[in-house]
């Protein structure tokens, strides 16, 4: 991963707009009173194995790693999913989704999928509210029909997140 020589105040700048779309997050969910859907299925992120020809053998870990095991889902389809590209990365963490509203967190993802995805959205017709974005890692924009997506990416976790909600929502972002 490259590092970026960024002004310190634009990273600690950025870093609590990260730090606030993600308490953001838990406060709509709190707020939201649509039912919400949690499907998930366990990833385990260390493989094992063990001698198929010797059943008293010990495990041999192929890949080991301090982090638990998240769960994840591939991007779903069907509503509001269907209105928004699919990200690079099948590590999909859904913390909350309506009719209406989704909030996910898309893990393994770089700053450079992130600025790609962003451009798709971008190609799709979406608009920055700002006349400037606010930072290369916070994306806030509307598209003409009026869905709205606010998206930022966690470059040291690599994790984007990711909040969209359609015209009919009455949550403000």
């Amino acid at each position: 991963m490259m590092k970026s020589k960024a002004n310190p105040i634009k990273r600690i700048a950025a870093m609590i707009l990260a730090l606030a779309l993600v308490i953001s997050v838990g406060f709509t969910a709190a707020s939201c009173s649509k039912e919400s859907t949690e499907t998930k299925s366990k990833k385990s992120k260390s493989a094992v194995t063990l001698d198929a020809k010797d059943p008293t053998s010990e495990p041999d870990a192929k890949e080991s790693t301090d982090e638990p095991d998240e769960e994840y889902v591939s991007w779903p389809s069907g509503g509001l999913f269907d209105v928004l590209p699919k990200p690079e990365s099948d590590d999909v963490v859904i913390n909350q989704q309506s009719d209406e509203y989704i909030s996910v967190e898309v893990h393994n993802t770089t700053q450079e999928d992130f600025t790609e995805y962003v451009n798709k959205l971008r190609d799709m017709g979406y608009k920055d509210r700002q006349d400037k974005q606010i930072a290369d890692h916070v994306f806030n924009a509307v598209d003409g029909k009026g869905y709205e997506i606010m998206s930022s990416v966690a470059g040291v976790s690599e994790i984007m997140y990711i909040q969209f909600k359609s015209p009919e929502s009455s949550l403000k972002f």
